[in-house]
């Protein structure tokens, strides 16, 4: 008999944090009836002590399963795999690195058991990779746990997509999901997960928790990586937000009326919160590398921003220039400095 609650860990290099979420998973698990949960590692060939780890834990945990890739398949597709590794009823993708609170999953399993919506959305904390700095004890500030007829609804609400694009947020039926085809949101974007999430629920009831029942790390990369932003990835979530808006059975504005968190805490509207994305990545590495671009470089990098048919929407050709024009003034800055 399939498990109510399939809970699959995309990982790849977390040995120091997936062992005390795998034995917190384990702990909790103990107190349900045998079958409820089915808890699954999906390994992106990690090079650390991964495997070793999850075998350990795996031999003393009914229920657990570990799937080891051959080879790197990379992180947007290795999530992807969760839709067809878990075999439950409810599916929760949850992040290799973050927490789960102490008695979260029976409250879980008591709320999916007995809520008519789809999907439920998980409030969060945030802390430092420490585990112990706190940086925000709720990412969404909500007075009470709430209801919506749609997903849509949600999307007015602050902070909404927060709590969207967050893996380890969202906890939904895996049937409608796993029907979804992947292929129109795989344009790199790193999110394409929440296409499948807006297409199969847009038009579904959502249940939100207000308190926080997970914990979220951040700046958690290993010490000595350098972190490089990629000059297409703000590019790439607006593609993919067109894709959600054509696809998705979302009524007209209520994408475009989402928000976000930004760093610092600002409630930001999506396409602001883009344009800031776009800006950041797009004029430092344009300030030193668009003199020396050759026309076939120009047009493969306008034509990220082109929709399905062809254009480049006003809205976007502005800012895109914006950005540019930005990074043409900062050149001719630094070599008028130099030449001084």
């Amino acid at each position: 008999m399939p498990p109510f609650l399939s809970i699959v860990i995309p990982s790849h290099n977390r040995e120091i944090f997936i062992g005390p979420l795998l034995t917190e998973l384990a702990r909790q698990s103990a107190f349900l009836p045998a079958g409820t949960v089915e808890v699954i590692v999906l390994d992106n060939a990690s090079s650390d002590r991964t495997t070793d780890v999850c075998r350990d834990i795996g031999a003393r945990f009914p229920g657990f399963r570990y799937v080891r890739n051959a080879v790197n398949i990379g992180a947007d597709e290795n999530v992807l795999s969760c839709l067809s590794a878990g075999t439950g009823e409810w599916l929760w993708i949850f992040g290799d690195d973050d927490i789960l609170h102490d008695g979260a999953l029976a409250k879980t399993i008591a709320l999916l058991k007995e809520t008519p919506a789809d999907m439920v959305l998980l409030n969060y904390r945030q802390v430092h990779r420490d585990g112990v700095t706190v940086l925000a004890e709720h990412v969404c500030s909500l007075d009470a746990d709430m209801t919506f007829p749609t997903l849509g609804g949600w999307l007015e609400q602050p902070a909404s997509m927060c709590l969207l694009a967050f893996i380890t947020s969202a906890i939904a039926r895996r049937a409608p999901m796993a029907a979804i085809d992947p292929s129109p949101y795989r344009v790199r974007s790193l999110f394409t997960f929440l296409g499948i999430r807006f297409e199969a629920f847009a038009d579904r009831p959502v249940h939100v928790i207000a308190d926080p029942w997970i914990t979220q790390r951040q700046y958690n990369f290993t010490p000595g990586d350098e972190v490089t932003a990629n000059p297409l990835t703000g590019i790439a979530i607006y593609r993919l937000l067109l894709q959600i808006n054509k696809r998705s059975r979302l009524r007209p504005k209520q994408l475009w009326s989402a928000s976000v968190i930004d760093g610092i805490g600002q409630g930001l509207p999506v396409m602001n919160f883009l344009d800031w994305v776009i800006k950041y990545t797009i004029i430092e590495p344009l300030s030193a590398k668009f003199h020396v671009m050759s026309p076939d470089q120009w047009k493969a990098f306008m034509d990220f921003y082109r929709n399905e048919s062809g254009e480049l929407p006003d809205q976007i050709r502005a800012r895109l220039l914006t950005a540019i024009n930005a990074a043409i003034e900062a050149h001719n800055a630094l070599v008028r400095l130099k030449g001084a």
